[in-house]
């Protein structure tokens, strides 16, 4: 029996939720919901669409006056839900959590590896693929199922993929998200297709092709890889590589000689433009050269980056999901 001082506050509470986690969600996404006023039999708790109005039930598997747990088991598009209980009391109101989940689409963010043949194995990284089998396509094709969590998604690329650099689409009860340019496919013909520059900054996904990704071969015999995004961020990749003696697979880590830099809000050309590069003591950063065929170089990155323009404050970038494909121009 509860201390007459802790009863005492407990009635004291109003009736009320005060308290879902977590914020955001998909299929099989468990919620806890804390309040008081819950009654002591085992209430409805619903996700109500705040545009449509249309409600979806949890499967509630533990409840008390101040304390429910539900689980989201039925497919519902993303987007912001009021959470809804309502107890099972005679006259008792409904109580309303405005805003206080939202159902997420799949987000996949990267792809490795990202350079893979026809019936090869692929993991699809990310986030809200949820708890059951959904569906993945590459290049447009159904990919053929090997492992499916919350976060990762295991597959084979499909026999017949288009080569070259494709798109990775995850389709869940949720809704539904392309990964632009997530994939190189090396068909039978070997590499073709314009040049390509991708990345993701912070979950946001940038990708180029064309003429924005340049390969630029130095005297010093280093490889200038840049690209433009449009307005806002630009990338530039330093790596000290002789291409003629290119040995494939190499890999490039943490070599003093290289250098990867993110520069932020301006083109490459100008130096007033934030720059995060890993010149600054305890940055790491990989570059990884997976191809060299007639005359394309294939490539992934990844780098922890400080800031060394820009800001006086200490800051870290971090760079993931690298991809480029470049042209390698002929020597002088």
């Amino acid at each position: 029996m509860l201390p007459i001082t802790l009863l005492a506050l407990v009635l004291s509470l109003p009736a009320q939720i005060t308290f879902v986690s977590p914020g955001e969600g998909t299929l099989g996404t468990v919620l806890t919901i804390d309040g008081a006023g819950f009654g002591t039999k085992k209430p409805i708790v619903k996700l109500v669409d705040t545009l449509t109005g249309k409600s979806t039930p949890l499967a509630i598997s533990e409840w008390s006056d101040t304390h429910v747990v539900g689980k989201l088991k039925k497919g519902t598009p993303a987007g912001a839900r009021d959470v809804t209980l309502k107890p099972k009391i005679k006259g008792g109101l409904v109580f309303v959590a405005p805003g206080a989940f939202t159902v997420q689409a799949p987000q996949p963010q990267s792809v490795d590896p990202a350079v893979a043949g026809p019936k090869e194995a692929v993991t699809v990284s990310g986030q809200h693929f949820g708890s059951k089998k959904g569906k993945l396509f590459i290049a447009g094709k159904p990919a053929k199922l090997t492992a499916w969590s919350d976060g990762a998604i295991g597959a084979l690329v499909p026999k017949k993929a288009a080569g070259g650099v494709v798109d990775v689409r995850v389709v869940n009860p949720m809704g539904e998200t392309t990964l632009a340019a997530g994939l190189l496919v090396l068909g039978a013909g070997g590499m073709s297709g314009p040049d390509l520059l991708s990345v993701t900054v912070g979950g946001q996904a940038y990708a180029t092709t064309g003429a924005p990704a340049v390969l630029a071969l130095q005297a010093d015999g280093q490889l200038v890889l840049g690209g433009s995004f449009g307005v806002g961020p630009s990338l530039q990749i330093v790596l000290p590589v002789d291409v003629a003696g290119l040995a494939v697979p190499l890999a490039v880590a943490g070599d003093p000689a290289g250098s990867v830099a993110w520069r932020q809000g301006a083109p490459l050309v100008d130096p007033a433009a934030s720059l995060w590069s890993t010149a600054g003591e305890g940055d790491a950063y990989e570059v990884k050269l997976l191809a060299l065929q007639s005359g394309r170089l294939v490539g992934t990155f990844h780098g922890t980056l400080q800031r060394t323009q820009g800001g006086a404050s200490p800051a870290t970038l971090e760079l993931s999901a690298g991809l480029f494909v470049a042209t390698v121009p002929a020597g002088p």
